[in-house]
This record gives structure tokens, C-alpha cells and sequence, in this order.
């Protein structure tokens, strides 16, 4: 097994066991998509799909993600 398939086993091991979409209160949730602007294309709509995923991880999961990657 490849260190890509290893990296990527790990990452959804450890996003299987944060259930994060129900640990982040939906007002929050709500006020940071909020915060957004309109996208203008699907490129805009991915990064802000990204950063909303991002944010439901927190700083540690991304930064570790981030330096794995």
C-alpha cells in the first residue's frame, strides 16, 4: 500500500470517529456560510464548500491534514 492510500485510510479514520456536522452548533454553521459572498462560478463554489469543511474540522485536524498532505 502506497503512502497516498495509507494518508488517505488515516484521514477518513479519524474524520469517521468526529462526528463534526452535528458538534458544530447549526447557528454557527449558518453565520460562517453567511459570511460568504455569492459564488460566481463552480471554482468559487468548491473553495467555499472547502472552506466550510475546513472550519467543521477544526484548526488542529486541517493543520495536520495540511502537513500530511
Amino acid at each position: 500500500m502506497g503512502i497516498v492510500q495509507t494518508l488517505s485510510k488515516l484521514q477518513n479514520a479519524m474524520e469517521a470517529k468526529r462526528n463534526s456536522t452535528f458538534s458544530v452548533p447549526v447557528e454557527k454553521q449558518k453565520q460562517y456560510v453567511a459570511h460568504f459572498s455569492e459564488p460566481k462560478d463552480d471554482i468559487e463554489r468548491g473553495f467555499c464548500q472547502y472552506r466550510c469543511q475546513a472550519m467543521m474540522r477544526g484548526r488542529f485536524l486541517n493543520s495536520m491534514i495540511s502537513v500530511a498532505s
